[in-house]
C-alpha cells in the first residue's frame, strides 16, 4: 500500500489577468519537483494513485511554468518549515 500526504492550497479566481492559468504540483518519490497546468480534478486524482508521487499541492494559478514552479518552491517551503 502506498500512503501519500496530501497538501492542497485553495484557489480563488477573482478576474484576474486572463493569461493566467492554473497549475498544480508534486514531489516525487526521488524527491524531485515537478508542475503541470490543471485542467481537471482528474489530474490531482491520478497523481495521488501513482506509486512515484510523495505529495501533491495546488492548484493555483500562474502565468507561466518558471513562475509556476517558483511558486511550488514557496508553498514546499511554507509547509515544511
Amino acid at each position: 500500500m502506498n500512503c501519500h500526504r496530501v497538501r492542497t492550497e485553495c484557489v480563488e479566481r477573482k478576474g484576474k489577468n486572463k493569461m493566467d492559468n492554473l497549475w498544480w504540483g508534486y514531489i516525487h518519490t526521488n524527491k524531485s519537483v515537478h508542475v503541470k497546468r490543471f485542467f481537471s480534478d482528474l489530474d490531482i486524482e491520478e497523481a495521488h494513485e501513482s506509486p512515484f508521487v510523495a505529495e501533491v499541492y495546488g492548484p493555483w494559478e500562474c502565468k507561466g511554468r518558471e513562475e509556476a514552479l517558483k511558486k511550488m518552491k514557496e508553498i514546499i517551503e511554507k509547509t515544511e518549515g
